[in-house]
């Protein structure tokens, strides 16, 4: 990027850089002169014009409208499951029920592992670095390897200082039955009217000048990713090598999860199911209301199925399903801590790769030594394509760093670590304690994803003990929150859309400026509102779409108010 950067600026200043532990700078500034317009600065009220307001806007209520669809499909499928599901009151696959929505709550789901297995052979295992993934609570459903790489990163910094201003100058105002010229007028004799005693020029302000200085400074530290040095503009001095010796690696147990037992070891009982929020009361308040007017009909009522058990002459295989089915319902990511004796299971091709340095969390791969002729020439290399002083490799070259080293000093010229290491940590997801599914069974005793009537095909999971209305329960409000923030996106969206092109009225553009918040907040909730009214009603049933209605009214009757009780008050101060 060196190359680019001196043909895109006009001015090109040398200086020495510097390179030593984890930071460093370059070795030029470039200089512009750049010219900014007044309210340039920033988006501007009304700068997207109607156009601009309708793409917002559309993208606001369709994202509205995918959030409710795939609610309501939700609400739909939950709906089944609360009528239809049989709740099992223990883990085995009764025949009877095959093809069913069952429901259970168990106590220790294991992974299975195949019988005389005592070599886990049917676990995960990073076979690189010799890990098998076996916890206490038995083998891991999930498991990943994550690589670190120590990379410089490129910093750019801009800075500006105003060296003058253009002078002022006559512009038109754009209105209608202007005969006048404005661009030969001075600033000083800039005005003229139409026959409606509209300003037909307006004198605009010049614009600023400001000398613009562009310099980089650089980070070292361990990333995520690699990042490529050659569009540096000091690619030579900061050189990342391209180093992977370990890439990122995930993976899903093959084996069965069997469900456990709904025995408790502690035998404490379910928890109670969690009490519905105000709004969903108030939605019953309004559906009681409607159906006693008889504007709505009631719904089918719907419960769980009663426990079937199997009997003595039969044994039934117990449940068990698939390990991806359960993601939702594991236990969160957990980095492994290694043992002292880890390095003992290490591959030869992680030893080839350098990966013979470990502690608690990491395997580590250093980059390899340079000679001290190879030292010399990066040194010359980033002095005279860079002009950058490396001090890193200088003390590494000269010896200084091994005497630092012996202080535990050395991280003054070498930084956290050198640029191409890499490290690897091992992470993994366990099963919990308990689980609560809603699935199908199968014949063969195997609980697999239901399709629905509406076309969703589910496999639900949840960690914990819940009973089959707390189940539901707790699906439908983690739906419902999603749902909400989508909302609150949609209405800040529809603020931003109204922003951009103006409101459209001269009595609503004229109090933007100084009701803008207020305005424009109304307004969009008063658009997302409206469009929530139409979804929900059609969705859901009339007595949904009335509190989104009411709000609707609300916030176009206060959008309203906000513009007719400043705009008097613009008007005078134009004046």
């Amino acid at each position: 990027m060196q190359f680019v950067n001196r043909n895109l600026n006009e001015r090109t200043e040398n200086r020495t850089g510097v390179k030593i532990g984890d930071y460093g700078t370059g070795g030029r500034v470039y200089h512009n002169t750049v010219r900014v317009e007044r309210g340039s600065e920033g988006w501007r009220f009304g700068a997207g014009g109607n156009c601009g307001c309708g793409v917002v806007l559309v993208l606001a209520l369709g994202l509205l409208v995918g959030s409710e669809y795939h609610l309501a499909g939700t609400l739909s499928m939950l709906s089944v499951v609360a009528g239809e599901t049989v709740f099992l009151n223990d883990t085995l696959a009764h025949p009877s029920l095959d093809g069913s929505i069952v429901g259970v709550a168990a106590y220790g789901p294991k992974v299975e592992l195949p019988a005389g297995d005592s070599g886990h052979t049917g676990a995960l295992r990073d076979d690189f670095f010799g890990y098998t993934f076996i916890g206490p609570n038995g083998a891991a459903v999930q498991a990943k390897r994550v690589p670190e790489y120590c990379q410089w990163q490129e910093i750019r910094n801009v800075h500006r200082n105003k060296v003058g201003q253009e002078p002022d100058y006559c512009t038109s105002t754009g209105a209608e039955g202007c005969n006048v010229s404005c661009g030969g007028r001075s600033a000083n004799s800039c005005g003229g009217t139409n026959q409606n005693g509209q300003a037909c020029c307006r004198v605009q302000r010049g614009a600023d000048i400001y000398e613009e200085s562009i310099s980089f400074t650089y980070h070292k530290g361990w990333r995520a990713g690699r990042i490529n040095s050659l569009l540096f503009d000091n690619p030579v001095a900061y050189n990342n090598p391209s180093r992977d010796p370990a890439p990122s690696w995930s993976g899903t147990v093959p084996s069965p999860v069997h469900l456990g037992t709904t025995s408790s070891p502690s035998s404490s009982p379910p928890p109670p199911p969690p009490q519905p929020g105000l709004w969903v009361r108030f939605v019953s308040w309004i559906r009681s209301i409607l159906q006693m007017l008889g504007l709505v009909s009631k719904g089918p009522g719907g419960s769980a199925g009663e426990s079937v058990e199997c009997g003595p002459s039969h044994a039934c295989e117990e449940l068990k399903t698939d390990a991806h089915n359960v993601e939702k319902a594991l236990e969160p990511w957990r980095r492994i801590m290694l043992g002292p004796s880890i390095g003992a299971g290490l591959s030869g091709g992680a030893l080839d790769s350098g990966f013979g340095e470990y502690d608690h969390q990491y395997f580590y791969s250093r980059v390899a030594e340079n000679g001290r002729l190879m030292n010399v020439g990066k040194v010359g290399a980033a002095y005279l394509l860079d002009g950058v002083v490396d001090i890193n490799t200088i003390a590494k070259g000269t010896g200084l760093e091994s005497l630092l080293g012996r202080a535990g000093l050395d991280w003054i010229t070498k930084g956290t670590c050198n640029a191409g290491d890499v490290r690897v940590h091992l992470e993994h997801r366990d099963l919990p304690t308990s689980l609560t599914v809603v699935a199908e069974q199968r014949g063969d005793g195997y609980l697999i994803p239901h399709a629905y009537p509406n076309g969703r095909v589910a496999f639900l999971a949840r960690s914990g003990i819940l009973t089959l209305e707390g189940f539901v329960q707790a699906e439908s409000t983690d739906a419902s929150s999603t749902a909400f923030w989508v909302r609150c996106l949609a209405v800040v969206l529809a603020m931003a859309g109204f922003y951009t092109g103006g409101v459209g009225s001269p009595e609503v553009n004229a109090a933007a400026s100084g009701w803008s918040i207020f305005l424009f907040t109304f307004r969009g909730l008063a658009v997302v509102c409206a469009a929530c009214t139409i979804l929900w009603a059609y969705a859901y049933g009339l007595e949904d779409g009335v509190p989104p209605l009411l709000l609707a009214g609300g916030a176009f009757l206060a959008s309203n108010m906000a513009a007719t009780t400043s705009a008097p008050a613009q008007k005078q101060k134009s004046l």
